[in-house]
This record gives structure tokens, sequence and C-alpha cells, in this order.
């Protein structure tokens, strides 16, 4: 039992390998040209705009925040409000 189990794995690998294609001559194209990489991610990074704060603290790509409207009432505030009336 052990041989002819032996026998069947040979032969599916050797099924496996002719149905394999050959591995090609060159390496495949690069799909961005060369030219795309001319700065590195580092430099990019370090170069991005970034607002006067005190030293120590960075801020890469930060926007402050929009002002809230104060006539605006929140969700959570409606929701708890409506739940009050309606347990009262």
């Amino acid at each position: 039992m052990g041989t002819e189990h032996y026998a069947q794995n040979r032969a599916a690998l050797r099924q496996q390998s002719e149905t394999v294609p050959p591995r090609p001559v060159l390496p495949p194209r690069p799909l961005v040209p060369p030219q795309a990489f001319l700065e590195a991610p580092l430099a990019g990074w370090l170069r991005v705009p970034r607002p006067a704060a005190e030293p120590g603290i960075w801020r890469c790509g930060y926007q402050p925040r929009e002002a809230d409207d104060p006539d605006r009432v929140s969700t959570r505030q409606l929701v708890v409000g409506a739940v009050v009336s309606a347990v009262a």
C-alpha cells in the first residue's frame, strides 16, 4: 500500500510539472517608468509645509478645524432630549 501511494504521488507531481509554464528569460517591465521616482518619499515628506508650532511638535499635513456653528444643536443632545421627554 505504501509503494502504490508513493507511485501515485510521483505521477501527480510529474503531471503538475508538465503543466507549469517555463520561467521567463527576462524580468517583467516596470509599470511606472523610472523617471517617476526622482524624489525619495522621505524628501517629499520633509518638504510638506507645516504651520508654526512650539519646538518638538511636528504637524505634518495639519489643517485646523472649522469653527463650530453656535446655533447648531448636536445630534447627541437632540437624542438625549427626545429620550428624556418620552420617558417623562
